[in-house]
């Protein structure tokens, strides 16, 4: 499943895609803040807690911490929405303004 949307992210912006994956894979360099640590640091909870997370959670996951990254932004912890549960108008979709990169992912 990470192949798959490192893939989809890789056909938005390879370059960005590139930087994401070695980000995501090796942790260097990574600050606090930053949404590629976050989202290793969720992977990291759900592997170590031997939590049963559906793709669709963690291709939601990926999308957050992609669009946060995309836009500049920071985030120490990505979580799903209240409720428990990516819903239609809930799930991590295209933001209109990426300063900082030019096109952002739409819902997968």
């Amino acid at each position: 499943m990470t192949l798959a949307v490192l893939l989809q992210f890789r056909l938005i912006d390879g370059e960005a895609a590139r930087e994401f994956s070695e980000g995501l894979y090796s942790g260097a360099g990574l600050q606090s803040g930053n949404p590629i640590l976050a989202l290793r640091d969720r992977l990291d909870r759900i592997r170590e807690g031997k939590v049963n997370v559906s793709d669709r959670d963690l291709i939601g996951y990926f999308v957050m911490a992609w669009n946060h990254w995309r836009r500049g932004g920071n985030t120490s912890k990505l979580q799903m929405p209240r409720g428990g549960a990516w819903t239609r108008e809930s799930f991590p979709r295209r933001s209109d303004s990426c300063p900082s990169r030019t096109t952002q992912i739409q819902s997968l």
